[in-house]
């Protein structure tokens, strides 16, 4: 229950949808007699569309949390390719029991 309540709710309050539809309310409201205020409000939602869009506000934005811990030594060893490297004969074992 929770699970689909989160993704309702995240549907609509996700940044891409508030901003779209702000657009959208502005362009219908443009013509009624809040014409001038919607326009504002219809080419801001709009030109915070295209910044955020054309820039790299994600980069900058997560710039600053890549750069909280140093990078790895160069001399650190490689993480195990496999679960199971760390033991050996049970690789062995389970290769014998596939064939």
């Amino acid at each position: 229950m929770f699970f689909l309540a989160s993704k309702v709710l995240w549907s609509f309050a996700a940044p891409i949808n508030i901003l779209l539809g702000l657009a959208f309310l502005g362009a219908i409201l443009s013509r009624g007699r809040h014409g001038r205020g919607a326009r504002a409000i219809a080419i801001g939602a709009i030109g915070l569309l295209l910044i955020l869009g054309l820039l790299p506000v994600g980069a900058w934005l997560i710039e600053p949390l890549e750069d909280r811990f140093p990078p790895a030594p160069a001399d650190l060893a490689a993480p195990m390719e496999s679960s199971c490297s760390a033991a050996p004969s049970i690789q062995k074992s389970t290769k014998r029991a596939i064939r």
